[in-house]
């Protein structure tokens, strides 16, 4: 019944498996196949010829199919507001829940219809009554930007800074993630949050430096510990940014990788948001990561970031001291092992870009200043 687009940076493992499994009933189950829920069915179908002949004939209301789904869940998810006050009116309940915690509220978030989830809350309708996995109301209408959604369930008293339990992350977040400003500016005005982080945890990642403890070249490292901030520098999202910013957010405040939101934009390569974040006074040294915004630039071939952060006071000289944790297989933008000790002027004569070679050298960049191994930037250059 879940036919909404998965994002895996806002959501859940376990809001992602019932949104599947969800779906997978629905797409399995034919609709002509006899049940012991023809209105249910009928609903899904979206016959509602077939629903209103059926409550006619006093069909039982909340009758369900094998997940647990009623026709009020059905009504919620198409969005048929006369079907869903039909129901209703038939006394269906409204805060009936599937096997994944899933109410007819809960569908009506999931694809957008915002009538009918201030129908649903006017019937009597929990705004807090979310998934089993801990997933709220308000988390999944902020994820599909439905800002009329968001408002009624605010109005109703949902819990606005309620986290999931897995990564902890937010219906703030879940809006920022996935690029719905308006939402983000709702949430925001309502008094959400902008401080509240993700949870930190161990990832185990590669950094080819071999050890009697990582033989493999592999070790733990900490992840997580997002802001609202840090994920729209990850997603590029100016407009929500402006909006956490505008509340208060700290410009400088990092993940527990210790990527502030101006390197970790400029490392996904979002020129225009780190550009941006300078302009709001982002530190231009910041290095928490081992790494700068400098380095970032050369890697991802930002030119304009690039004369701004030394325009800024960015030092040119300053090398990079680790290299990116990644997993094994990665199509990421990374920094090596062996380019420790590399400053940006190395790494744009290794990455072929003369023209920030001369401008990195303008600003006072140290042409012979070689890596812990030793390679010159021309060396680098000729490709040793």
């Amino acid at each position: 019944m879940v036919q909404v687009q998965l994002r895996s940076a806002a959501r859940s493992v376990p809001a992602r498996l019932a949104a599947l499994s969800w779906c997978a009933w629905a797409l399995v189950a034919s609709p002509g196949a006899a049940t012991e829920a023809p209105l249910a069915d009928a609903a899904k179908a979206r016959a509602w010829d077939q629903v209103g002949a059926l409550l006619a004939e006093g069909a039982a209301v909340d009758q369900t199919q094998g997940d647990g789904a009623t026709a009020l869940h059905w009504a919620a998810y198409w969005g048929e507001e006369s079907v869903l006050q039909a129901l209703v009116e038939a006394d269906a309940t409204v805060n009936a829940a599937n096997e994944y915690g899933a109410t007819p509220l809960w569908a009506a978030c999931a694809t957008g219809q915002s009538a009918a989830v201030e129908r649903l809350l006017t019937a009597g309708a929990d705004p807090n009554l979310g998934l089993s996995s801990g997933e709220t109301l308000l988390m999944r209408c902020a994820h599909t930007g439905s800002t009329d959604g968001v408002r009624a369930l605010l109005a109703q008293g949902a819990d606005i800074d309620a986290a999931e339990p897995e990564r902890g992350q937010t219906a703030l977040m879940r809006a920022v993630a996935s690029g719905h400003e308006a939402v983000t500016g709702l949430l925001l005005e309502a008094g959400a949050d902008f401080a509240a982080r993700t949870r930190v945890v161990q990832q185990l990642r590669g950094t080819a430096e071999l050890s009697t403890t990582s033989p493999q070249g592999s070790t733990y490292f900490e992840a997580g510990g997002f802001t609202a901030l840090l994920f729209a520098a990850r997603h590029g999202d100016l407009a929500s940014a402006r909006w956490l910013l505008d509340a208060g957010a700290p410009i400088d405040d990092p993940g527990a990788d210790g990527n502030t939101p101006l390197v970790l934009a400029a490392m996904s390569g979002h020129e225009t948001l780190a550009r941006y974040l300078l302009e709001r006074g982002a530190d231009p040294n910041s290095d928490g990561a081992g790494y700068t915004g400098l380095h970032a630039a050369a890697l991802r071939r930002l030119p304009a970031l690039m004369a701004d952060l030394l325009a800024r006071g960015a030092d040119p000289n300053r090398p990079l001291v680790k290299s990116t944790p990644v997993p094994r297989w990665t199509y990421q933008y990374i920094f090596t092992h062996r380019e420790k000790g590399a400053t940006p002027l190395l790494l744009a004569a290794k990455y072929l870009e003369p023209n920030m070679v001369r401008l990195l050298a303008e600003y006072g960049a140290h042409v012979l200043q070689p890596m812990d191994d030793g390679t010159t930037p021309l060396m680098a250059a000729v490709g040793l």
